[in-house]
């Protein structure tokens, strides 16, 4: 049986899985099916990757895998209608953040349900996902939602109960990032660089420095010995990082969002 998937929701990080499964060919434009309130973003959709444009009712009827790829909020707008529809052959996917998977089977899923954490990176294809999923999901099904998220970078599957720690270091992380580099950028410019000078260092740097980690199985500590000579310039600004208690910043800010992906599962 040639098996479909559907996509309810056709924003940034739909788009991104549906690029992912497009460009690795695990199905045909036809058998991605997508549901989507903006006709913008369906007629973008259907011109750029020739996927096909259904209704609730079809895409419930049609899909073997449910991405379920709207705002939580939007979500409960249109849960009534969609409640009268849900069958319990579909394998539901959702990356609905604070969303957990028993609030899923309150709301009359009681199929197979896996909820993933992407982040921001599968957009260009380096990802970091993380999937849990329910007791009755099948290990067929289980293999081919993990390699639907493979298509877009990692993919990494966890108990549910760590999802909470998940969201604040790799869902939220690249936010850390991206705000560290600005600063970064921001410093460069008050020195004496111009704005795109201190662009240029700063990414490529961060890019480099990524790539090391990647390519390496030093532990962070031995990488920041290798920059660093006793008395020497990088010493000197780590040194500012210590005496800030830049760790300590760093476990409040993961602690932080953490504790409101908890809020937000509970107020699901």
């Amino acid at each position: 049986m040639t098996m479909s998937v559907g996509f309810l929701g056709a924003g940034a990080m739909a788009e991104a899985l549906i690029k992912g499964v497009v460009d690795s060919k695990m199905f045909e434009p036809e058998n991605i099916l997508i549901s989507d309130i903006s006709p913008e973003r369906i007629d973008i959709m259907k011109k750029k990757y020739k996927v096909t444009a259904v209704d609730e009712k079809t895409l419930l009827e049609k899909a073997n895998i449910l991405v379920l790829a709207v705002k939580p909020n939007i979500f409960d707008d249109i849960l009534p209608s969609l409640q009268k529809k849900f069958h319990q052959e579909i394998c539901y996917v959702s990356i609905m953040a604070g969303i957990t998977i028993d609030h899923l089977k309150k709301i009359g899923l009681e199929s197979q349900i896996i909820r993933v954490m992407p982040n921001l990176c599968s957009l260009i294809g380096t990802g970091m996902n993380v999937l849990s999923k329910g007791k009755k999901v099948d290990p067929r099904m289980a293999e081919t939602v993990e390699n639907i998220f493979r298509s877009v970078g990692k993919a990494l599957w966890m108990d549910e109960s760590k999802m909470d720690v998940v969201t604040a270091v790799s869902g939220s992380g690249p936010a850390y990032v991206f705000r560290f580099a600005e600063a970064m950028i921001r410093a460069g410019v008050e020195h004496g660089l111009t704005e795109n000078e201190s662009a240029t260092l700063v990414k490529q740097t961060f890019l480099g420095s990524a790539n090391v980690i990647d390519h390496t199985d030093e532990t962070m500590s031995d990488l920041v010995r290798k920059v660093s000579s006793p008395g020497g310039t990088t010493v000197a600004g780590l040194s500012i990082l210590e005496k800030k208690n830049f760790a300590d910043m760093v476990d409040q800010m993961i602690e932080a969002a953490k504790n409101r992906s908890k809020e937000l599962g509970g107020n699901a």
